[in-house]
């Protein structure tokens, strides 16, 4: 059954603002709080524009969320504190899911699902135990042939990881004419775009 929207009234200012009465605000705050409906989803049902009904939710003093928490599904939302928990960073998680937000509105939907945010240096210090584990497996590979473009890629690091730590580890570095440098690396290079 359509919903029928009042009539609109004009304002002092001489523009026209469509008023939403009470009971119509609660039955779109049901949908909201108790459906999961979206600002959108309730600015189709109900043809109101979505800041029409934010202002109706605030005017008669029903609970909204931000906008910045009220988007993501419960179920995803478990899984990536699960992963945030397990180490992985804001970065890391947003990639897996495919996520376009930026890392604070991700920070923002994890504290209202009760998780507390590691500071930088907390952060840091995962990175550098995750990268620190890499470190064997990175020389191996580096001296059975791989490029540094290839283990950087293959391990999830920067070039600069693998140089520094080859270095550190009194390996030479190869370089493209060097007969021992690998196809791998060659290749890689080869489909490199050039300046």
């Amino acid at each position: 059954m359509p919903i029928n929207k009042p009539a609109q009234k004009r304002t002092p200012q001489g523009t026209f603002k469509t008023m939403i009465d009470e009971p119509l605000a609660r039955a779109m705050h049901k949908d909201y709080a108790d459906n999961g409906a979206s600002y959108g989803g309730l600015s189709q049902k109900y043809g109101f524009s979505r800041s029409s009904i934010f202002e109706a939710f605030q005017r008669y003093g029903f609970k909204t969320q931000s906008a910045r928490t009220a988007k993501l599904d419960a179920k995803i939302l478990r899984t990536m504190t699960k992963l945030y928990k397990s180490g992985k960073t804001l970065s890391q998680i947003r990639s897996q899911f495919g996520l376009r937000m930026h890392n604070s509105t991700l920070a923002a939907h994890l504290r209202a699902n009760g998780v507390e945010i590691r500071s930088q240096a907390q952060n840091a210090a995962l990175r550098w135990k995750s990268h620190r584990e890499k470190i064997p497996r990175i020389l191996e590979d580096y001296k059975e042939g791989t490029g540094v473009s290839a283990l950087a890629k293959r391990y999830g690091v920067h070039e600069s990881f693998c140089l520094r730590w080859l270095r550190r580890n009194g390996i030479t570095i190869r370089h493209s004419n060097d007969p021992i440098y690998s196809f791998e690396g060659r290749q890689q290079n080869h489909n490199r775009p050039s300046a």
